[in-house]
């Protein structure tokens, strides 16, 4: 048994006892028995024998997944796979519990005071512990407008969000506002004390503006109004797919290289990757929303996208809402593959339906299978899932090792102009500026007289002011960082 895992090591044990009434450590195995194991481990990773038996099945689904895609690619087809991960939110007249000047925010900062100002600390609570504490989070970001409900305790304290967003039980388990029944008792705050109170009213209150703390470290929750709250991700998921495929490909992942944040990005991205390579749109909803198709620039990248059939590339599109929300064009014409992740990398695989007469993902066939939360036990998921026509398998993955989701953060924050605090104060003489320097980079390029240490020299000599290479360097990637969002969003430049 040494050098096999403990999970094949219960699937051994378990097909022996299936097929021969006996434990692995008694039985006297001939060559075709072994060879027999063998075939029963390898056909579809032993499924027959974990129904019912073990989830932990869904780490083999997702490195099966990968081959399949890749194999996929390479037999002449295409791949666009689709992560959905709709995000429960809270309102941002809302308080967040942080580090911050107690006389001007005593009981928390607004979120929507927060907006687009991470990374930051936020108050986080330790289930096992039962203790606060002071977690690192990426940040507050606007997520979307939508349906928001009033929860109110019985003890008067209230908080606004979605009837999706998922709040803390008193006995350590999550349930989602709209599901919180009058005999629930939630977990809440109160001057860093723990209290239980009862729900007595959810009101619904129309559509708001909904914000959340994304990716806060360890325990995965925050205090907001003094309530717990979770939070959700899908990026990770996405990178560890392109990962695993670039391990099958034999190159490395980078995500400076393989994934993408704005339309322009996306489009070079399509010209300069080489063929079967991943490519993750990790903000999707610019141009895949089906309220925004028709904006010059989405029209234009979805024209691109014919590149990524020609080239095989695995296409992963990241969309933080509803499938329902998609663009039509994507979701039937080119999505083979929608992962919906109902937990914190854990997801359900639906497969495209090719029959022309029905709808391709029967969204209204998700009605007969009942209610499910990312606490509910895998095995109860699975077998509601199995009503519906498209479901094929649940899918874990691996947590990215802590140094790929920095690396990861570090490429995702460096394009400032993401930021539409940034681009207001964005001028037509910056945008000017910013071609001038690009221009110039083009003219170094092509001269190969010219150098970065001539200008600086020259600049030196004429102006008597010194810069170094890093300097130039700097204002040349942010140059290109402005007209690349100039040109996505078509900036007045005249």
């Amino acid at each position: 048994m040494v050098g096999i895992g403990f999970g094949q090591r219960r699937l051994i044990r378990k097909i022996v006892e299936d097929n021969w009434k006996s434990t692995p450590e008694k039985k006297i195995y001939t060559y075709n028995d072994l060879l027999y194991i063998f075939q029963e481990m390898f056909t579809e990773e032993g499924k027959a024998y974990q129904e019912g038996f073990s989830i932990m099945r869904g780490y083999n689904v997702f490195r099966s997944f990968a081959k399949l895609l890749l194999y996929r690619n390479i037999a002449n087809y295409d791949s666009m796979v689709l992560i959905t991960s709709d995000k429960g939110c809270i309102t941002g007249d809302c308080l967040l519990d942080m580090p911050r000047d107690l006389k001007k925010y005593p009981k928390g900062i607004p979120l929507k005071d927060l907006d687009g100002k991470g990374p930051i600390y936020v108050y986080s609570f330790n289930n096992k512990t039962k203790k606060l504490e002071l977690k690192s989070s990426d940040g507050v970001e606007f997520v979307k407008e939508d349906d928001v409900y009033e929860l109110e305790l019985n003890n008067g304290m209230k908080i606004k969000a979605t009837g999706d967003h998922p709040f803390m039980l008193a006995n350590g388990k999550y349930k989602k506002l709209k599901e919180l029944k009058n005999n629930d008792y939630v977990f809440y705050f109160k001057d860093e004390n723990i209290f239980i109170g009862q729900q007595i009213s959810i009101k619904h209150l129309g559509k708001q503006k909904v914000y959340d703390v994304v990716n806060v470290r360890d325990n995965h929750n925050f205090i907001v109004n003094g309530f717990v709250v979770s939070n959700t991700g899908k990026s990770s998921a996405a990178m560890m797919l392109a990962r695993e495929h670039c391990k099958l490909l034999g190159i490395k992942f980078n995500p400076a290289r393989h994934i993408a944040y704005n339309n322009a990005d996306m489009m070079n991205k399509i010209d300069s990757l080489n063929k079967f390579e991943p490519i993750i749109a990790d903000e999707s909803i610019r141009f895949a929303l089906s309220s925004e198709w028709s904006k010059k620039e989405n029209k234009e990248l979805k024209k691109k996208l014919a590149q990524v059939r020609t080239k095989h590339l695995l296409f992963i599109l990241c969309f933080p809402l509803k499938v329902l929300k998609v663009e039509k064009t994507y979701l039937e014409s080119f999505t083979n593959y929608w992962i919906d992740l109902f937990g914190r990398g854990v997801g359900a695989i639906y497969v495209k339906d090719k029959n022309p007469a029905y709808d391709s993902w029967k969204i209204a066939d998700f009605k007969k299978i009942g209610s499910y939360t990312e606490f509910t036990n895998l095995n109860v998921v699975r077998d509601k899932l199995k009503k519906h026509g498209n479901f094929w398998q649940i899918i874990k993955f691996p947590k990215p090792p802590e140094w790929l989701y920095k690396r990861y953060l570090k490429v995702r924050e460096k394009n400032v102009y993401d930021d539409e605090n940034v681009l207001k104060n964005i001028s037509k003489e910056d945008i000017h500026r910013a071609a001038l320097i690009l221009s110039l980079k083009d003219i170094l390029m092509q001269d190969t007289a010219l150098s970065i240490n001539r200008v600086i020299l020259h600049i030196k000599n004429e102006y008597d002011i010194s810069l170094s290479k890093q300097m130039v360097q700097a204002a040349i990637e942010d140059s290109a960082q402005l007209i690349s969002k100039v040109r996505e969003q078509a900036i007045g430049y005249a």
